[in-house]
């Protein structure tokens, strides 16, 4: 994970992304639950392990719709999983769009 969040910067390390948009991300995230059922195209949410912002209770609220949208579990990673395992999500993306 180190390896894809942070720069090496002359003798220190610095984020990726600046503080503001860190920040912004979790200040600012879209509550989106009532907009699953709208969604026309394949949805499949690509999770690690639960976490404060993705707890066991969002994960079965997310699955008790009335179409169910499958949760793949990549054990292993934390709530920042794009930034962990950027393949792994890109290969699993490119798998839902088939």
């Amino acid at each position: 994970m180190v390896a894809h969040s942070l720069i090496k910067d002359q003798d220190s390390f610095r984020l990726v992304f600046p503080p503001s948009w860190e920040v912004s991300n979790y200040a600012l995230a879209p509550y989106i639950y009532h907009v699953f059922p709208k969604v026309q195209a394949p949805i499949r949410i690509l999770a690690g392990k639960p976490n404060l912002f993705f707890t066991d209770k969002l994960r079965k609220q997310w699955q008790s719709l009335s179409s169910p949208i499958p949760i793949e579990l990549m054990a292993g990673y934390g709530h920042l999983l794009p930034l962990e395992a950027p393949e792994k999500c890109a290969q699993a993306i490119l798998n839902t769009s088939r």
